[in-house]
């Protein structure tokens, strides 16, 4: 059996008051420092499933660099087997279904397969601020 680890985690700051600049920058900061320190591998999607960002998590777990992942597809390293079931869920969510959970294998680097329980979280994006 492979090994199962659990990854890509979406993360979900509490509300912010976006009255207040001050704090505003320092909730910004806080959520940077617990996003690029945390052993979980955070990935944020754009519209056509490409990687926009990466948390630096992935080098440890993944054996990729971040930038080496960005601007590729979600399904790019997905085993062959879970591509279709993985397409569904990720595709799946929206609107009224805005979270949801997949179990699948996923290429490092090295070529070996790892099982990941991932978390898929959808999230409006504004101008640069969570919505």
């Amino acid at each position: 059996m492979l090994p199962m680890t659990r990854d890509f985690l979406t993360l979900c700051p509490g509300p912010i008051d976006v009255a207040s600049g001050a704090d505003l920058v320092t909730q910004a900061a806080l959520f940077r420092l617990i996003v690029e320190n945390t052993v979980e591998v955070i990935v944020r999607y754009d519209s056509n499933y490409r990687r926009v960002y990466i948390s630096p998590s992935s080098r440890e777990m993944l054996g990729y660099d971040p930038a080496e992942m960005l601007g590729k597809p979600a399904y790019e390293l997905n085993h062959p087997d879970d591509l279709e079931r993985a397409n569904r869920t990720l595709r799946g969510i929206g609107p009224g279904n805005p979270c949801s959970k997949l179990i699948f294998r996923l290429r490092r680097k090295d070529g070996v397969y790892i099982w990941l329980e991932t978390l898929y979280h959808r999230v409006a994006w504004v101008s640069g601020v969570n919505a």
